[in-house]
């Protein structure tokens, strides 16, 4: 939906995505050349960041080293885009639109303060945002429309999950009675209490059940065609325990009936499970329990009963609303995605299995768990899977770190404590404590045997990777890049992983390798 940000917004947007997503100092030539712009407009846009985002992120420039970003502890990144959202005429139009369906779109000038030129340029970009999803934009009244009503919710239901979520509630229904009944759905759907639900699947409830009755009230249904026996059993579960649903449909002036209850049952994704065949379920769990089983054997960390089953649960939820709603869910903001991105970066030999296990489990059950949800795939795996990361951590190989100092042996010892205090887990610390009269000292270390090497000058036979110079007590930015350093050199102790996964990009390939380690394993 970055079609209905300005050129100059989007732009700006990526400028901080880049710098966000970059682990150390990027020059401006840099950025003007993945960006695709000048330098001239790199500056100006890093000014506008400064000047317009400072309450968010802070930008640290340098003449050496180039441009770096950095959030306050009171910050997140995520912030930005929800004020992006909140300042922009487009996604106010698109929200008004949802709210009063009623209204042509020349109607709007007076209440936008708009010039209906203006308007119609962004209807324009409304409509290619809505054929994306697969909606229609209709123009008198000025609505969204598609034969699929289901579609059209979700469509609006993920504009306001991310939007809002938790923070605010954008509509005229009594939030703490929508939230009663999308904990009842949950309870019954899943046969457990909502302490063992994940917050985020019942606000999303909540938002599905909210639309969904406004929709109804502006006389949008869905096509009762679509149901099926099968779904009878949910019919007491969307009413909820207490009756919360006939509530919210008096106080929305709706006649409450089976015909409202139905639609509101046709609206929830989970309840799609009873009508899928019980073949292709079938297929679907298979798949899902090798791939658990196959990433149990390769990173040798073994899933509780219980964890195992709250990953099947959420793989099973990601299908279901893919059959639901198959488009993207973000607006601007995607959190799988940026979550994702940390974890790829701490744990990359994990990530490049999931890359490569979702692959072969996308071609054996026809759903894009790679092509669409490999973000979703990682983090939720990371969350649901107790203590993945801990295991994960406790499989790496230490980094070697090498501590040279020209200030004597008592100092080199120090800075050496100072590292062990912060890095012991992920570092062996070895100071070098030999005579240091001048550099050709050094000549007698073997530099291939250590991964980092931390010192206070200048060494020039040292890889430009491995070199880390501080000052004789480091400061912020030199822990930052010690800690940069050490995370990367504190890889993953299966070497295989990188043998097997990174090299190849076939997931046949990758299923052939891994029977033959298994072979020379057992062999």
């Amino acid at each position: 939906m970055r079609k209905l940000l300005d050129n100059s917004t989007r732009r700006r947007l990526e400028l901080l995505e880049y710098l966000n997503n970059a682990s150390k100092w990027v020059s401006s030539n840099e950025l003007a050349i993945n960006l695709d712009a000048s330098l001239r407009t790199i500056n100006s846009d890093i000014q506008y960041l400064r000047e317009n985002w400072h309450e968010y992120v802070t930008l640290e420039t340098s003449k050496k080293n180039g441009i770096r970003l950095t959030t306050p502890p009171n910050s997140h990144i995520q912030l930005i885009y929800q004020e992006i959202i909140r300042n922009s005429d487009n996604f106010l139009l698109l929200e008004k639109m949802f709210f009063c369906p009623t209204k042509n779109l020349d109607d709007w000038e007076n209440d936008l303060y708009s010039s209906y030129s203006s308007l119609y340029r962004t209807s324009q970009l409304i409509d290619e945002v809505m054929q994306k999803h697969g909606l229609e934009l209709k123009k008198a009244p000025f609505h969204v429309s598609n034969k699929n009503e289901v579609s059209a919710r979700y469509f609006f239901i993920n504009y306001f999950n991310e939007i809002y979520f938790v923070r605010d509630w954008p509509f005229d229904i009594d939030r703490e009675l929508v939230n009663s009944l999308s904990i009842d759905i949950a309870e019954e759907f899943f046969g457990v209490t909502y302490q063992e639900i994940d917050d985020l699947m019942l606000v999303y409830i909540s938002y599905i059940i909210a639309v969904s009755l406004t929709r109804q009230s502006q006389g949008f249904w869905v096509d009762y065609k679509d149901f099926q026996p099968s779904l009878e059993k949910y019919l007491p579960v969307v009413v909820g325990k207490k009756g919360q649903l006939q509530t919210l449909a008096e106080r929305l002036n709706l006649t409450y009936n089976e015909a409202l209850i139905k639609d509101i049952a046709l609206s929830i994704y989970l309840f799609r499970k009873d009508i899928i065949s019980d073949k292709q379920w079938e297929h679907i769990s298979t798949g899902i329990d090798e791939f658990i089983d196959q990433l149990e054997e390769v990173l040798h960390v073994h899933p509780s009963d219980n964890d195992r089953y709250l990953i099947r649960r959420t793989f099973k939820a990601i299908y279901l609303h893919h059959q639901t709603y198959p488009h993207r869910e973000d607006v601007l903001f995607n959190r799988y995605t940026y979550s994702a991105k940390l974890i790829m970066d701490n744990y990359p030999g994990y990530s490049s299995y999931l890359k490569f296990g979702l692959k072969q489990l996308e071609e054996k059950t026809d759903f894009p768990w790679y092509t669409q949800y490999y973000d979703h795939m990682i983090y939720w795996l990371m969350i649901k899977w107790h203590n993945l990361a801990i295991l994960i951590d406790q499989k790496k190989r230490k980094a070697n770190v090498l501590v040279v100092n020209d200030h004597g042996k008592d100092h080199t010892l120090f800075l050496a404590n100072l590292l062990q205090h912060n890095f012991a887990n992920k570092a062996v610390i070895t100071p070098y404590t030999g005579i240091m009269l001048s550099k050709e000292s050094l000549k007698i270390l073997n530099w291939d045997d250590y991964d980092v090497i931390v010192s206070n000058f200048y060494i020039p036979d040292i890889p430009e990777e491995k070199l880390v110079l501080v000052n004789s007590y480091p400061s912020n930015q030199e822990w930052a890049k010690i800690r940069y350093a050490i995370n990367t050199a504190h890889q993953l102790a299966l070497e295989l992983l990188h043998s097997i996964f990174s090299l190849n990009d076939d997931p046949s390939e990758s299923s052939g390798a891994i029977s033959s380690t298994k072979e020379s394993a057992n062999g």
